[in-house]
């Protein structure tokens, strides 16, 4: 009786700007939506009709073309596909590490691009040459401020020594003039005319992913004879570079100078001119370079710097012994952008995928974000590797952590740079390569090791509604009637005495068994890489290749 008369109209008069209410509206909330406009017209009802004939066969096209790609999905699951992503922020070496893929999986496809890395590394080489002359010139105005700031007139033999410097610089660059203007054409090609104000003479510029095809090219220039790569013919040569190549022939005995100016040399090694490893690469093979018919080496392509503007896929057939003869399973393989601004864009790559590779560059210790320059840049990937492994959608996939470009935090150190300068948590610690690694693996362990504990509790709240009982202070899933030693592995755990495999205290005393238990351990490799040494690092991705060929058989149960 109350649910009837809760029912009932109230007794008012009805509003006329608002439809009656039907018997329809009261079982369909969208019937009022849907019905029929009043007073419709033959005409106006055709249109409607057709109109609404238009929409459900576009919905339908939607929905047939989103289960053709579930279906795809699950024929290359059958198929064993490997689903490969490269993360990390930008210029951690996730593009070295594609290409590294591609020469030892696809040459072929690198051999076609050959050709056009040669804009890439001309930009290259214009860019490098500035940040050599900003610095120099920099340099030269602070010393020459300080000496006027000086009580005593500045008439020492160091100021003369600065204005022949300061001459000698300003007649190299005007002999470099006619090379260096070449940098807007050169950007304009390999960005596509689209200009971003991302772009700095730093750092340099994106450019969209298949940026190699849409330079200005020959038909032929595909069928390279990649066997005497050191003399191709004029009809292989891209053309847009032909005439830039004329000039750093001509240019080249000047930025040979350049490099090797004794104050450019005092400037580097005080650390006042921090040349990238890839920037004085190219100036230090000048000669090389700023030959007729130059071609790209695979060194040079590997070292060749440029952005890419969102994600990038490449396709892989690889063999299941690694390298050579036997069945193949093909991989899509992401690279991604890895600036801030670009790392929202990673998320819908997540789902289906079969491992991460994390690119960590630790040599980075004593350089910021650009983005940021309050953020050190090893903070940053530290704090980026933890929102990776956390993420949900990431639990069960295969993780490999590459502590990249270790050679070139062993020459720092060497040459005496402090981590403790610029990561205060380094403390009195021996500021050698060895401690040096284990301090930032052992962090980022850390990191692996809460996002397990959280990924474990969130499995146990899920059993949790079917008789299971969970101590949200251990990574252990507890089932009825095993408690009795929950306390003291909760013990364990508050003290953090739980290493990161969660099986012994750092006494290295085996846990008590409590029972029947599930504990959450994700499989995850770490490597120490330098992605420009060729033959350790497709050491590594076969070893990547064979640990994930492992996990996959764990997963089918055939071992």
């Amino acid at each position: 009786m109350h649910a009837l008369a809760s029912s009932r109209r109230p007794a008012y008069p009805p509003n006329p700007l608002i439809r009656p209410a039907s018997l329809e509206s009261h079982d369909d909330p969208l019937a009022f939506v849907t019905r029929p406009p009043l007073h419709e017209s033959p005409q106006e009802r055709q249109a409607r009709l057709r109109a609404e004939h238009d929409a459900r066969l576009h919905s339908e096209a939607i929905d047939a073309k989103l289960s053709l790609e579930r279906d795809q999905i699950r024929r290359r699951k059958a198929a064993g596909e490997v689903k490969l992503l490269l993360l990390g922020q930008a210029e951690s070496g996730k593009s070295t590490l594609q290409k590294q893929f591609q020469f030892l999986y696809a040459p072929h496809s690198i051999n076609n691009e050959r050709t056009s890395w040669r804009a890439v590394i001309f930009l290259n080489i214009i860019r490098s040459i500035k940040v050599v002359f900003d610095a120099v010139f920099l340099n030269l105005d602070l010393r020459e401020q300080a000496h006027s700031n000086q009580r005593r007139p500045a008439s020492s033999t160091s100021n003369i020594s600065d204005d022949v410097i300061r001459l000698d610089m300003i007649n190299i660059k005007a002999r470099l003039e006619p090379f260096l203007q070449f940098e807007d054409r050169l950007a304009s090609q390999l960005i596509g005319g689209i200009q971003l104000s991302s772009a700095t003479p730093k750092k340099g510029f994106y450019v969209r992913s298949g940026w190699q095809w849409n330079l200005p090219h020959r038909s032929d220039r595909s069928h390279t004879d990649i066997t005497n790569l050191g003399r191709p013919s004029t009809t292989e040569l891209d053309e847009m570079t032909e005439p830039i190549l004329g000039i750093l022939i001509e240019c080249g005995g000047e930025i040979h100078t350049l490099r090797t100016h004794a104050f450019v040399q005092r400037l580097i090694q005080s650390r006042k001119l921090k040349l990238d490893e890839w920037s004085d690469y190219f100036l230090v093979n000048i000669r090389r370079i700023a030959t007729p018919n130059y071609m790209p080496t695979d060194s040079d392509i590997l070292r060749a710097r440029v952005q890419t503007m969102g994600i990038s896929e490449h396709q892989f057939t690889v063999s299941q012994n690694g390298v050579g003869a036997g069945s193949s399973l093909p991989w899509l393989l992401y690279d991604v952008g890895g600036s801030r601004g670009q790392r929202h864009t990673w998320a819908p790559f997540f789902e289906d995928a079969t491992a991460v590779i994390f690119m960590a560059p630790i040599s980075a210790f004593d350089q910021y974000l650009d983005e940021d320059y309050r953020v050190n840049r090893v903070q940053d990937s530290l704090e980026l590797f933890g929102q990776i492994v956390e993420n949900e959608l990431l639990r069960d996939v295969h993780m490999v952590l590459f502590f990249n470009k270790a050679d070139i935090l062993a020459k720092k150190l060497e040459q005496g740079v402090e981590v403790t300068r610029y990561i205060t948590s380094y403390g009195t610690r021996p500021n050698t390569y060895h401690e040096v690694c284990a301090y930032f693996k052992e962090h980022f362990m850390k990191m692996c090791t809460r996002a397990d504990k959280k990924h474990a509790e969130a499995k146990a709240a899920k059993l949790a509604g079917k008789g299971y009982i969970h101590s949200s202070s251990s990574t252990q899933i507890h089932r009825p009637g095993a408690m009795k030693n929950a306390s003291s592995s909760k013990q364990s755990n508050a003290n953090g005495k739980d290493n990161i495999n969660g099986k012994k205290d750092v006494n290295g005393k085996e846990r008590e068994k409590d029972g029947p238990k599930e504990e959450y351990k994700r499989a995850l490799f770490t490597h120490f890489t330098s992605m420009v040494d060729t033959k350790s690092t497709q050491k590594i991705i076969v070893a990547v290749h064979d640990s994930l060929l492992r996990e996959s058989l764990k997963h089918a149960k055939l071992l």
